[in-house]
């Protein structure tokens, strides 16, 4: 998004990072660009499970080794209080909803709660503050679907790879990588708690699913080949698929725009 958008500033120095920090994973990140003169800021917040990620907590057995963090489920990450005035706010989670998590409402720990009934939980919370806390007036909402990985014969940790990809899969619709659940539990939450829909749906899931050869796979370190061991078949090399996605929102952007006047 911050190269297509300063791809059309003619002074390339008027663009530039108010301030950003380390992107981890369970570790907060953020980045935030300025695009002087245009009274436009861009910001980034890594949040990508929208609630709460916490420390497993009390409840948690201890020798479950395979437990290292809580979601609240009722609770929105705190980061959250830097999104709510945004004049276009474009929100996403899915990716990252895999094992090692226990799930928590309240005080109480949901130990035999599943990711399904979890994720949907979540995504009630995320509406709920919408609906509460965010002035769709103003606020224009995006949720984006989640992005498909294309690892084969194994996942990230485990051999997976896709460097022999060269062609998108341009046949039958693609076999997604990651269940449908995702999408089923997003709409149950969506017509309990936003029955107006008082958002837009960035659907990329089966766009993204056919670019089996967009990803970075042993191209992912700056200064030489990763082991084939070790490839990335789940993040996209840039420019690449995600410039798709950035043009069907600027699409949704000005559709909405015209509607306006």
């Amino acid at each position: 998004m911050l190269c297509l958008l300063a791809s059309a500033v003619a002074e390339k120095d008027s663009v530039y990072e108010v301030n950003g920090s380390l992107i981890r994973k369970q570790r907060q990140g953020t980045l935030v660009f300025k695009f002087q003169g245009y009274n436009c800021t861009l910001e980034f917040y890594w949040s990508p499970y929208l609630v709460h990620l916490d420390q497993p907590s009390s409840g948690a057995p201890t020798s479950n080794k395979k437990v290292r963090s809580t979601l609240k489920l009722d609770l929105l990450d705190p980061i959250s209080r830097k999104w709510r005035d945004a004049d276009v706010l474009v929100l996403n989670s899915g990716h990252w909803w895999t094992s090692g998590l226990h799930f928590q409402v309240g005080q109480e720990v949901k130990m035999n709660m599943s990711m399904e009934e979890a994720y949907r939980k979540s995504m009630e919370t995320v509406m709920q503050w919408i609906k509460n806390e965010v002035n769709t007036n103003k606020t224009q909402i995006f949720f984006r679907t989640y992005e498909p990985r294309h690892f084969l014969f194994g996942e990230w940790n485990t051999g997976g790879r896709c460097n022999e990809e060269k062609l998108p899969e341009l046949g039958a619709a693609p076999v997604l990588s990651l269940p449908l659940w995702t999408h089923i539990q997003f709409e149950l939450a969506a017509n309990k708690i936003l029955p107006n829909r008082t958002y837009d749906l960035l659907n990329i899931t089966e766009m993204s699913a056919r670019r089996k050869d967009g990803h970075m796979s042993v191209y992912y370190l700056a200064s030489h080949r990763a082991p084939m061991k070790r490839q990335d078949c789940s993040h996209w090399c840039l420019p690449g698929v995600p410039d798709s996605w950035n043009e069907l929102l600027y699409a949704f952007f000005l559709k909405h725009q015209a509607t306006r006047l």
